[in-house]
Parts: structure tokens; C-alpha cells; sequence
């Protein structure tokens, strides 16, 4: 991904960049010629597009092989796999496999898992792990297994979603399970570049021919780009560029919080109460202090145990502040405790207006010492939890809901693939 930023910054205004997606027409670009034939792997999705794609590859010549979910594992004479996506020794043996079937260089591995994805169903947040495991879940034991592959050159990995970005207007509903695969793949393409990781996200009314099409030219026209979007047939490419931040929310120069005095809680508002997810410690209580230098007079800090003793001096440091502040333990990933805890909060407190959601859990490993374990306990809060906080709050007249994120989700950071795909849900 390019990053265009102009002159070196120089002060705060400039500090805030944001990816933005720039229209690059295909006629733009050479198809690279190989002078041989490849073998692919398409791990197919249930709707057709993958079967869709094995043609337009074949009938180019080249040799291709499709993978779906099965109970077992198996193989069938037309040249379709099937394998239990939860065993990751299942991955590294068709590799193996298909590297001793003696045929064409295994070029590219595409993965269309994710396009089987419902959007927002009736029971998503019951299916949500499940959803991840199956989309995320898979990438990462494919990736890894690709890693231990013996041999020359390693097969492109070719990660793709469909309507899981907000990339040109008009926006239609996102597909949500997906967006973490972003994130996997950023970081994917940071640690092992070798892997030539590309993020390929489909329009959401494309269809399998049009979509199976644009996947092949894609493939077909070398490693200049590695996060590619396609919206009503034109193709956008991604770029991080500095945002232009309006005066009217500059600090004073004089003030620094001069922006904020404004937004005080005063006499004349109703009073009300904030939720911090995490908020006894790290960025969770960093915040509460702010907040409370600006005026807010009744915090509820969720956390999953209680706080430190620093935790526990800087919290009674904002109740001599003048400030209510109610402690309590929950686990924001467990819808039923954290319903528990939002009602408990409410009990002698103002109405709730506000939700900050910094919650977060880290487990740094490299990709190829990740395990699914690992990747679901640092989603839990930021995936189960945000969509926890949202459906138990929804019918709120909240004044805001802010969720922290990372960098990592958007420039990928190795060691921190499970981080970086929590952080870009």
C-alpha cells in the first residue's frame, strides 16, 4: 500500500491519516506473461464463484483444484478436496499432495471462504465466533502451511472478501465477519512478503462470472498493488493519506483543551452517565481521567478483573475530583454478563449516553507460532465485545459510541496477526 503524506509533519493537525481508495482503471496496467502454465487452489465458496473461476482458469490453460469445507478429509476424482477447516494438519497435507501430483507449480492459492458469509442475521452474534474461526481461522493454517512448504518459490496468497469495506459512496450494508481477514492479511503481507499477500475485496452486487473475472485479471497482472477493491465494475487501489482536519476542531493556542470546555457537562444539561469498556487500566482509565478533566461526573468502568493498586489510587483520585465513579467486573465477549453489568450500572446512576469500548487483550506471536486459540482470545473483546455492546445498546438515545482500534489493523505489524484482524472488524 502506497502512502502518501506530502511534507513531513509538523504538528498535531497532521498527525491523522486515513486509508482512502483511489480509482486505477485495469486498462492502466500489463498483464504479466509466465510462459508457463500453473497449477491453483481455490478454496471455494458454497455459492458457485469458485467453481466459476476453476473454469475461466482452465479454460486458460491452467491447472486448478477446489477445496470446501467437509467433515473429513478427502479427495474426489474430479479434483475437489475436501477438508475439516478446524485441523491444521489438514491444510499442510493437501499441499503435500499436490505438490506430488507432479502437474504444473502451484502459482497462487485463492481463498473464497468468506463470500459464503450471511450479513446481519437474527442470531449473528451467536455465530459470530463460529463465523471467524471458519473465515479467519482458516487463512491463518493456510498461511502457515504455505510457510512450510518445501520447494522454490512460494504460491501468491490471494485472500478474498466481498463487501466487507466502505470504499466509494454509495456504501450499501457491510458484510462484517470478513473485515478481519483485512487485518490478517495486512500483517501477512508485513511478516511474509514472501507470500505476495493479496486483499481482494468484491462488490457486494457483482455477480460470480464478473467477480471470478476480475479475481483472474487481478492475478494475472503481476504484484504492483496488494489491497484491491471493486465497486460497480471499476477497480480502486489503497492508499494511506493525511486527513485534512477542519479549524473549527483545531486546539486553541493557548488552551490545548480549549475544543473540549465547550462540551462540558454544565448545570443546564441533564445528567448522564459513561460506560468505559477496560476501563480500569491502560488506555480505558487514561481516558476516564480525561474525561473527567472535561467535565464528566459519572463514569461506570467495566473491566474483567478489579483494579491494581494503581489502578485503585488513579480511581480515587477522579472520585475526590467531585466524580461518581462505579467499578465493575464483567466480561464484555459474554453477552449474558454484560447485560448483567448494564443493568447493575444503571442502579442509582443518571441514564447511559455515552460507550467508549477500549477493551483489549494482546498474545504477540509470530504467524507461524499463532494458534486459533490465541487469535480467539484477543478477539473476544474487541469482536464478541463490540457487537455485545451493540446489540444491549442499540435502543439507547446514546450521544456517542466510540471504539477503539489500532494500527495495526490498517498497516499490519508482525507478530500481531490475531491483533491486527481483532482490531479491523
Amino acid at each position: 500500500m502506497t502512502v502518501t503524506v506530502g511534507d513531513k509533519p509538523s504538528g498535531p493537525e497532521e498527525w491523522f491519516h486515513e486509508i482512502t481508495w483511489q480509482l486505477q482503471p485495469r486498462a492502466s496496467l500489463q498483464c504479466v506473461e509466465r510462459g508457463r502454465s500453473c497449477t491453483w487452489l481455490i478454496f471455494a465458496d458454497q455459492g458457485g464463484w469458485g467453481f466459476t473461476l476453476q473454469n475461466l482458469l482452465k479454460d486458460a490453460g491452467e491447472e486448478c483444484y477446489v477445496v470446501l469445507p467437509g467433515l473429513r478429509y478427502e479427495q474426489s476424482a474430479a479434483g475437489v478436496f475436501r477438508l475439516v477447516p478446524q485441523e491444521a494438519e489438514h491444510y499442510r497435507r493437501l499441499l503435500q499432495e499436490v505438490q506430488e501430483m507432479n502437474g504444473p507449480p502451484l502459482c497462487g492459492v485463492i481463498h473464497l471462504w468468506s463470500l459464503d458469509d450471511e450479513r446481519l442475521i437474527e442470531n449473528f452474534s451467536v455465530q459470530l465466533e463460529a463465523g471467524q474461526q471458519r473465515v479467519c481461522g482458516s487463512a491463518l493454517f493456510l498461511a502457515q502451511s504455505l510457510m512450510q512448504t518445501s520447494g522454490g518459490d512460494l504460491p501468491r496468497l490471494c485472500l478474498v472478501t466481498r463487501g466487507a469495506l466502505a470504499v466509494a459512496p454509495p456504501v450499501s450494508p457491510l458484510n462484517l465477519t470478513p473485515a478481519s481477514l483485512w487485518g490478517f492479511g495486512r500483517t501477512v503481507a508485513q511478516e511474509h512478503p514472501e507470500l505476495r499477500c493479496l486483499c481482494l475485496d468484491l462488490d457486494s452486487n457483482g455477480n460470480a462470472h464478473t467477480a471470478a473475472q476480475q479475481i483472474f485479471d487481478e492475478l494475472r497482472a503481476g504484484e504492483r498493488e496488494n489491497q484491491v477493491a471493486f465497486r460497480t465494475g471499476e477497480r480502486y487501489v489503497a492508499r494511506l493519506a493525511r486527513i485534512e482536519i477542519s479549524a473549527a476542531i483545531h486546539p486553541g493556542s493557548d488552551d490545548p483543551h480549549a475544543t473540549c470546555h465547550e462540551q462540558r457537562a454544565t448545570s443546564n444539561q441533564q445528567p448522564a452517565s459513561l460506560l468505559i469498556t477496560g476501563g480500569t487500566r491502560g488506555l480505558g482509565l487514561r481516558v476516564a481521567q480525561w474525561l473527567v478533566d472535561q467535565g464528566a461526573q459519572h463514569l461506570i468502568l467495566l473491566s474483567r478483573s478489579q483494579p491494581d493498586e494503581e489502578a485503585a489510587a488513579a480511581i480515587a483520585e477522579l472520585k475526590q475530583k467531585g466524580a461518581t465513579v462505579r467499578v465493575i467486573q464483567a466480561n464484555v465477549a459474554h453477552l449474558d454478563q454484560l447485560a448483567e453489568a448494564l443493568t447493575e450500572s444503571q442502579e442509582g446512576m443518571p441514564p447511559l449516553r455515552g460507550v467508549i469500548h477500549t477493551a483489549s487483550v494482546r498474545d504477540d506471536r509470530a504467524l507461524l507460532e499463532q494458534d486459533w486459540t490465541s487469535f480467539a482470545t484477543v478477539m473476544a473483546p474487541k469482536i464478541s465485545g463490540a457487537w455485545n455492546l451493540h446489540v444491549l445498546t442499540q435502543d439507547l438515545p446514546l450521544d456517542f459510541f466510540v471504539m477503539f482500534s489500532s494500527t495495526v489493523a490498517v498497516l499490519g505489524a508482525p507478530g500481531q496477526s490475531n491483533y491486527a484482524a481483532a482490531n479491523a472488524f
